[in-house]
């Protein structure tokens, strides 16, 4: 099973300014399955049920989608900015083998596992995080103002200074007079950090859940 496209879905729905609590709606509509619904019956009720929230035009765009003869993994990759890839995938996989609760117990699983280990790593991430932050507001400080001063000192007493404290100089330098592009930079770098991390972390949860 090949899954594509997480990142976007991520993307989109950050841009929408809404939210879709997608493992509600899995939960209700295993309920709802498990009574004797058909699927259709099933979202009918949740749009009902969801009233005039953004959430309920979701699901009315499923049901209106359901009624003219889509399968339900159908239905929702055209609603793809509120649903992710895995779970369109998995609910493709549960209608080819008539599972639907089966395909969709396992993906609310899945969820459960990750969202509390994105809980555990955020927290034991917390203090590290912390420390880096002072670290790094404490270098800042030193290399910006400190530094520069004592550099004035050093051109007026005209002495030779080691080649460290020349690096040192010149970095100080550099970091005054380029500060744009080192907060540039080092922004792409926690941006690229945060998102392998979500890709990587991702793919290693769904190890441990299998």
């Amino acid at each position: 099973m090949t899954i594509k496209g997480g990142g976007a879905w991520r993307i989109s729905r950050f841009l929408s300014g809404e939210s879709f609590d997608v493992q509600l709606f899995v939960h209700e509509l295993t309920s709802l399955l498990k009574a004797g619904l058909s699927v259709p019956e099933a979202v009918d009720l949740l749009a009902e049920k969801a009233g005039s929230t953004p959430q309920a035009q979701v699901l009315i765009r499923l049901s209106g989608y359901l009624h003219q003869g889509d399968r339900l993994s159908r239905a929702l990759e055209r609603e793809s900015p509120w649903f992710p890839p895995l779970l369109i995938a998995m609910t493709q996989a549960s209608e080819s083998a008539a599972g639907l609760n089966a395909g969709f117990e396992r993906y609310l699983r899945y969820d459960n596992a990750s969202r509390q280990m994105r809980r555990k790593v955020t927290s034991a991430l917390i203090y590290p995080a912390l420390l880096l932050a002072v670290a790094a507001a404490v270098t800042l400080f030193l290399v910006t103002f400190v530094v520069p001063r004592f550099a004035q000192l050093v051109d007026e007493g005209a002495r030779e200074i080691p080649t460290v404290t020349a690096g040192l100089l010149y970095i100080s330098t550099a970091l005054r007079e380029h500060w744009i592009g080192c907060v540039l930079a080092s922004s792409a770098l926690i941006i690229a950090v945060i998102y392998s991390w979500r890709r990587g972390g991702a793919a290693w949860i769904g190890k441990r859940i299998e």
